[in-house]
């Protein structure tokens, strides 16, 4: 190539660059005087973006509109298919929005992942865009890759007033996207609790299900998510439902040692001795979880200190399994029968033995249980603690008396 030509080519790149940074820090005179001096108006940089582009995503209106004059291709993509509308509307820039509808920017254009500029508004939370979008003729119907509306957009961002304009402008509430999800479930996972309400309020099942079963009550109760499980309630949710394993609410939140998801629940009429698919009731998975102020709250509410689940063990078996003394000490104190055996012949002094658990082996131990009584196995349990090299075990049996011989 001769040195002349080079040299040409290299002025060229040049200014071709110059005009894509003079574009995107909003410097229009450089930008006129580099058009006028030949500098390409479609020119691309590394990302695929051309200085309408550039402009545009960081909001400077008036090389939007002097690259528009010049005659730049309006609809131009970047490396990741998103125009110059999809990007202003991204970044809430409403008057390069303005500037390019006036130049009849596509309105379906999407990028990638199946966004277009309302979709863009809608995520980005700019409700002034959103609407002038609508009333540009954006369609409200439309879905991203992932099945996404704008309403599910709004929800995930807790954009409320996105939310009430997508449904006054007849945006779908009860569409599901790919996950099979409703807006109202993807603003209940994300904790948006005002727009949760608001789609609440505009009809949507307060006991729709998630592929798992849950309804939202079950999965915010088990999440602690008091605010979330308050405004279910009074929005109707039911308040004993299942899930696939018929665990409900109020078991998920006594599980996981919510208090207060536990206190709003029972207020709400939740019943505490409903079973799940393996006879455990909500008492139970306070036992399990080792969360003694839950029992407690329970057994105020009238729970049933006597049920056994279908394998026959007592809230004080699944205390002592869990190795939870103060859950243990409660039971004892509520009338639990310490010497009851499930299904499998052991007591809960055997269980609290076999899982090592000394502080919970102990309390039962005070409890006046036959520290010489042997396993469904026919072995002392002295014998066993001490095969297993468990001290504390053994330490506390013979101070409760254990026969060493």
């Amino acid at each position: 190539m001769p040195p002349q030509e080079q040299t040409a080519q290299s002025a060229e790149g040049d200014s071709n660059a110059a005009l894509l940074r003079a574009a995107s820090q909003g410097d229009d005179v450089t930008v006129d005087a580099l058009l006028a001096d030949g500098a390409r108006v479609n020119t691309t940089g590394e990302d695929g973006a051309t200085p309408l582009i550039c402009a545009a995503r960081a909001g400077h209106s008036n090389c939007v509109a002097a690259l528009l004059d010049a005659r730049a291709t309006v609809d131009a993509r970047d490396k990741s298919g998103a125009t110059a509308l999809i990007w202003a509307a991204r970044q809430g820039h409403g008057g390069c929005v303005a500037a390019l509808l006036h130049n009849d920017a596509s309105q379906v254009a999407m990028d990638e992942r199946g966004i277009n500029a309302l979709l863009a508004a809608a995520a980005g939370g700019h409700v002034d865009i959103f609407k002038k979008l609508l009333d540009a003729g954006s369609d409200i119907a439309t879905c991203d890759d992932d099945g996404n509306s704008a309403l599910h957009l709004a929800a995930q961002g807790g954009h409320y007033d996105i939310a009430i304009a997508a449904l006054q402008a007849g945006c779908n509430p009860s569409r599901t996207n790919r996950r099979r999800q409703t807006a109202l479930d993807v603003a209940h996972e994300n904790g948006h609790i005002e727009v949760l309400a608001r789609l609440l309020q505009a009809g949507v099942d307060v006991d729709t299900r998630n592929s798992h079963g849950e309804t939202m009550l079950i999965c915010a109760a088990r999440a602690g998510r008091t605010s979330a499980v308050k405004t279910l309630l009074d929005a109707g949710a039911a308040v004993d439902a299942k899930d696939s394993a018929g665990e409900t609410a109020l078991m998920w939140a006594a599980l996981q040692g919510h208090a207060e998801s536990v206190a709003a629940l029972l207020a709400a009429g939740a019943n505490p001795d409903v079973r799940d698919d393996s006879g455990g009731t909500a008492l139970q998975a306070a036992a399990a979880g080792g969360f003694a102020d839950v029992f407690r709250k329970l057994l105020a509410a009238g729970a049933d200190i006597t049920v056994c689940d279908d394998e026959g063990n007592t809230v004080l078996h699944a205390a002592a399994h869990g190795g939870h003394a103060d859950v243990a000490a409660a039971a004892l104190e509520a009338g639990v029968d310490p010497n009851r055996t499930n299904r499998k012949g052991k007591t809960a002094l055997d269980v609290a033995h076999a899982q090592g658990h000394a502080d919970a082996f102990a309390r039962l131990l005070k409890m006046g249980m036959n520290v010489n009584a042997a396993t469904k196995e026919g072995e002392p349990m002295l014998i066993g603690a001490a095969r297993a090299g468990r001290a504390d075990i053994v330490r506390g049996l013979l101070d409760a008396g254990a026969d060493v011989d």
